[in-house]
């Protein structure tokens, strides 16, 4: 009799324990959130878009998040091209349009399991220069953006228990590239800040990485707004003479779900200049320093014989 009694106030406890854990089940399949669930920002971009098309691939329900979307409904709203993609506008700098979309995102399925923050801005131009609003707006989108989404959605990415937080930097975080100051300290900025954000979730279930890829052809280069046009066309050559692409970058923003890690840097060339960099920073500034300024008289050279 006692045995049965000591099992039975055992099994109660039990049931009690645990009864949260399977309420939280049973209202995640209520909802449908076998498919994971993805945000990725500047969306409306084209690696944006090729991350977005690679993760609906994967059977995700994917959050199309991007300023340039129409003033968002009660719900992000599905996209009529496809389905498994939801469109949801958002100012990366606004801490409010963030928490909007965390409350959504939780009403709606409770959870989420990738994070990509795509959206970004670029400015080029010698740092004493450039126009303050230009830098500012470098600064807001790419690294307070970054940190901003981050902190709003790790609740979210917790309750996964499989989340993956994936920031998108850059080579110029890096490589000491002259004419982009404040867009290097912003992506400079993105890694420190992964890397930080990565050592101090070590013990949650949430993988954090950073990608960085060197320059490749996209909207993000805006050639008409450079005043300086032997700049311009210094910057327009090694954008044109790029081997990378976005579906490339796209590739390897996807492939770390199946093979996290904490940095990724491509093309291989760029992850060459990151090791010089880290070996022989005395060499390697003085090299940038004259590789720059030979590829700059070079463009003035052929700009002065067009004229």
């Amino acid at each position: 009799m006692w045995f049965r009694l000591h099992t039975l106030t055992q099994t109660k406890w039990i049931l009690y324990t645990l009864w949260p854990a399977i309420l939280q089940m049973l209202k995640n399949s209520a909802k449908g959130s076998a498919s994971p669930i993805a945000v990725v920002t500047g969306s409306a971009g084209s690696l944006g878009q090729q991350v977005c098309k690679r993760l609906v691939s994967r059977g995700f329900h994917v959050i199309h998040a991007d300023v340039a979307i129409s003033p968002p409904s009660e719900a992000p709203q599905a996209s009529d091209a496809d389905p498994g993609i939801l469109s949801f506008q958002l100012d990366v700098t606004d801490p409010r349009q963030w928490e909007s979309l965390r409350e959504k995102i939780e009403r709606e399925y409770s959870r989420l399991d990738c994070l990509v923050n795509c959206a970004g801005v670029l400015h080029f131009g010698e740092a004493e220069k450039t126009r303050w609003q230009a830098d500012k707006s470098m600064l807001d989108v790419n690294l307070y953006g970054t940190i901003l989404g981050s902190k709003t959605m790790l609740e979210l990415l917790r309750k996964s228990r499989r989340g993956h937080l994936i920031n998108i930097a850059s080579y110029a975080g890096f490589a000491a590239l002259p004419w982009a100051a404040a867009y290097a300290a912003s992506k400079a900025g993105v890694i420190a800040f992964t890397e930080s954000l990565a050592n101090e979730l070590r013990n949650d279930d949430i993988y954090v990485s950073v990608v960085c890829p060197a320059f490749f052809p996209s909207g993000l280069f805006e050639w008409d707004a450079i005043e300086d046009e032997a700049l311009a066309a210094c910057l327009a050559r090694v954008v044109e003479r790029s081997t990378l692409t976005a579906e490339q970058v796209a590739d390897a923003v996807v492939g770390l779900l199946d093979n996290p890690k904490l940095q990724v840097i491509l093309p291989a060339e760029a992850r060459r200049v990151w090791r010089w960099k880290r070996w022989f920073p005395g060499w390697f500034m003085r090299v940038v320093k004259s590789k720059s300024a030979s590829f700059r008289a070079k463009m003035e050279d052929r700009l002065a014989e067009r004229d």
